[in-house]
Protein backbone atom coordinates (compact mmCIF):
# COMPACT_ATOMS: atom_id res chain seq x y z
CA UNK A 1 0.00 0.00 0.00
CA UNK A 2 1.75 3.58 -0.78
CA UNK A 3 0.57 6.78 1.00
CA UNK A 4 -1.49 5.74 3.44
CA UNK A 5 -3.39 8.51 6.13
CA UNK A 6 -2.24 8.69 9.47
CA UNK A 7 -5.48 10.57 10.66
CA UNK A 8 -6.30 11.85 14.05
CA UNK A 9 -10.28 12.27 14.90
CA UNK A 10 -11.45 14.60 17.97
CA UNK A 11 -15.32 15.58 18.02
CA UNK A 12 -15.68 17.57 14.37
CA UNK A 13 -11.94 17.32 13.71
CA UNK A 14 -9.52 15.67 12.14
CA UNK A 15 -5.37 16.05 11.25
CA UNK A 16 -3.66 14.44 8.85
CA UNK A 17 -0.56 13.63 11.27
CA UNK A 18 1.45 11.74 8.33
CA UNK A 19 1.55 9.46 5.17
CA UNK A 20 3.70 6.33 4.90
CA UNK A 21 4.23 3.60 2.27
CA UNK A 22 3.71 0.46 4.42
CA UNK A 23 5.88 -2.94 3.92
CA UNK A 24 6.25 -5.47 1.70
CA UNK A 25 3.79 -8.92 2.17
CA UNK A 26 7.14 -10.52 3.48
CA UNK A 27 7.06 -7.85 6.13
CA UNK A 28 3.10 -7.89 6.81
CA UNK A 29 2.38 -5.04 5.54
CA UNK A 30 4.16 -3.37 8.62
CA UNK A 31 3.85 0.60 8.56
CA UNK A 32 4.87 3.37 10.81
CA UNK A 33 5.33 7.34 11.44
CA UNK A 34 6.95 9.62 13.30
CA UNK A 35 4.44 12.28 14.21
CA UNK A 36 3.81 15.62 16.56
CA UNK A 37 0.22 16.42 17.69
CA UNK A 38 -0.81 19.72 16.16
CA UNK A 39 -1.12 22.57 18.95
CA UNK A 40 -4.56 22.18 18.74
CA UNK A 41 -5.37 18.65 19.86
CA UNK A 42 -7.15 18.43 22.89
CA UNK A 43 -6.50 16.65 25.89
CA UNK A 44 -9.28 13.22 25.96
CA UNK A 45 -10.49 10.48 23.61
CA UNK A 46 -9.56 10.42 19.70
CA UNK A 47 -9.55 7.69 17.21
CA UNK A 48 -6.83 6.85 15.06
CA UNK A 49 -6.91 6.13 11.43
CA UNK A 50 -5.18 4.70 8.74
CA UNK A 51 -6.28 2.41 5.76
CA UNK A 52 -9.45 1.97 7.01
CA UNK A 53 -8.93 0.73 10.37
CA UNK A 54 -9.53 2.81 13.46
CA UNK A 55 -8.68 2.71 17.04
CA UNK A 56 -9.82 4.29 20.21
CA UNK A 57 -6.90 6.58 22.15
CA UNK A 58 -6.55 8.82 24.61
CA UNK A 59 -4.18 11.93 24.08
CA UNK A 60 -2.52 13.29 27.17
CA UNK A 61 -2.44 16.74 28.20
Amino acid sequence: MKDVDLVLTQEEESWTLGTADAAGQAEHYAIGWEVELPDDVAPGPAVLSAAGTEVMVQVSG
